[in-house]
């Protein structure tokens, strides 16, 4: 990393200034030029209903890797508008509290989950075929965390999308690889939001990322809407919309110790 990088990561993990305007104006921006904005389980319905031709839809996505109370700025800009979102939470971003406001508001409250990830960390297994071979047993952790995560906010989990992290990258492997249609509806799932015959429907995925540039990709948000781009999928986490001390440095010793180990 050159010195540069390393000053505008600094920036991004610790002085990052509130963005929740931004997040706002890009509500607002959608709807001034007629954007339909929705969540996943409203765009799949849209789907499935062959419904989304000659519209323009924003689809929000949150991944909540860190910082989950953040979430409740969000749901104070989405409740003004009477829209919905997407928030997935992983495993250390369980809070009762933030996951309740989700479910209430009438927006999805999904599992963001690594089970294969998790499980190729504990066990030091770096060879793909050999995380191949456990995902049975992978499957049936997921089950138990599902079940955990239900137990612990009080309510069925619909929706579930796969977190991304170095160890699936360093597999070729992504952390969905495991969930099937028996496993959905074995688990009472409506659906696993990489399902394709969704995300080969969005015209643009456009993510965030830190200082300075917050987005990757060709396009921001406004710049999509400005072009009128019809379906855009709109992918956010918490760390690139407000610094949070405790998060990020925890974050970021997680994965340099989690480096060092698997390898």
């Amino acid at each position: 990393m050159t010195i540069k990088s390393i000053l505008n990561r600094i920036k991004s993990d610790f002085f990052l200034a509130d963005r929740i305007d931004e997040y706002e104006k890009i509500i607002q921006f959608a709807l001034q030029n007629k954007y339909l904005i929705v969540s996943h389980s409203e765009y799949f319905e849209l789907v499935k209903n062959n419904a989304i031709a000659n519209k323009k839809i924003l689809i929000l996505r949150q991944d909540i890797d860190s910082d989950p109370k953040y979430v409740f700025k969000w749901l104070d800009v989405q409740k003004r508008y009477n829209i919905h979102s997407s928030m997935y939470f992983r495993l250390c971003t369980l809070h009762k509290n933030a996951m309740t406001a989700v479910q209430n508001s009438g927006s999805d409250c999904g599992y963001h989950y690594e089970e294969i990830a998790d499980f190729a960390k504990e066990n030091k297994l770096t060879n793909r075929e050999e995380v191949m071979s456990k995902l049975p047993k992978i499957s049936e952790k997921f089950k138990t965390n599902l079940a955990h995560v239900e137990q612990k906010v009080g309510f069925k989990i619909k929706h579930i999308a796969s977190h991304g992290d170095f160890a699936n990258r360093k597999l070729n492997l992504p952390n969905h690889r495991f969930v099937t249609p028996d496993l959905l509806n074995e688990c009472k799932l409506d659906f696993e939001a990489y399902q394709s015959e969704f995300t080969s429907t969005y015209s643009i995925n456009i993510s965030d990322c830190g200082y300075p540039t917050f987005y990757k990709g060709d396009l921001t948000p406004i710049q999509a809407i400005e072009k009128e781009v019809p379906i855009i999928h709109f992918l956010i986490h918490p760390r690139h919309w407000r610094s949070s001390w405790y998060w990020n440095l925890y974050e970021n010793i997680k994965r340099v110790k989690e480096g060092f180990f698997f390898r």
